[in-house]
C-alpha cells in the first residue's frame, strides 16, 4: 500500500462524530435538574413533615391517627410546595432576575408549602362536606365549593399556620437558601 493509498482511505471515510450536541446536553441537564429537584422535594417535605410533628408533640397535642393523617397532609404539601418553588424560580431567575434568586425562592418556597397544603385542606374539608353539597356543577355547588374554600382557608390561616412555628419555618428559609444555591 502506497501513500497515495492510505490518503485515499483518509479522505474517503467521513470524519466519525462524537452525539455531544448542545441539544442533547441540555435535554441530560434538564432531566437531571428535575429528578435532583424531586429528591429534594422529597427530602424537604419529609423534614417539614417531622418538624409539624416536633411542634404537635412539644405542644402534647398527640392525637393519634389524626396526629399520622396532620403530618402527612403537611409534609405532602411541602413536598408539593417545594416542587413548585424549585419550577418557579428556575422560570422568573433566569437572565435579569438570576441575582434575585435567594429572594424568589424563599417567597416561591414559603407561599408554595403554606398554600399547597391549604389546598390540601380544602381537598379534605370538600371531601368532608361534599355529603351536604348539591349535584356538581350548579349554581349552588359552585357558591357552596367557593364558600367551603374560604372556610378551609380560614381554618387553615387560625389554626394550621401556627404549625409552622417554631420548627418548621426555620427550616423553610434554611431549604430555600439551599435550593437557591443551585442554578
Amino acid at each position: 500500500m502506497t501513500m497515495a493509498d492510505t490518503a485515499k482511505i483518509h479522505i474517503e471515510q467521513p470524519p466519525q462524530t462524537v452525539p455531544s450536541d448542545h441539544a442533547a446536553r441540555s435535554e441530560l441537564g434538564l432531566a437531571r435538574r428535575f429528578g435532583v429537584g424531586f429528591l429534594n422535594s422529597v427530602v424537604y417535605g419529609l423534614v417539614i413533615g417531622f418538624c409539624i410533628w416536633a411542634t404537635l408533640m412539644l405542644r402534647e397535642q398527640n392525637a393519634g391517627a389524626r396526629l399520622i393523617a396532620v403530618v402527612m397532609m403537611f409534609s405532602a404539601g411541602a413536598m408539593l410546595g417545594a416542587w413548585f418553588a424549585l419550577v418557579a424560580t428556575w422560570i422568573v431567575a433566569r437572565g435579569w432576575f438570576a441575582n434575585l434568586r435567594p429572594l424568589i425562592m424563599v417567597l416561591a418556597l414559603t407561599g408554595g408549602t403554606v398554600g399547597l397544603t391549604a389546598f390540601l385542606h380544602f381537598l379534605q374539608f370538600r371531601l368532608y362536606f361534599a355529603e351536604w353539597h348539591e349535584p356538581s356543577l350548579t349554581k349552588i355547588w359552585l357558591y357552596q365549593m367557593a364558600f367551603t374554600g374560604f372556610g378551609a382557608v380560614g381554618v387553615f390561616i387560625m389554626v394550621g399556620l401556627r404549625l409552622y412555628l417554631p420548627f418548621a419555618l426555620p427550616v423553610m428559609l434554611i431549604a430555600a437558601w439551599w435550593f437557591s444555591r443551585r442554578k
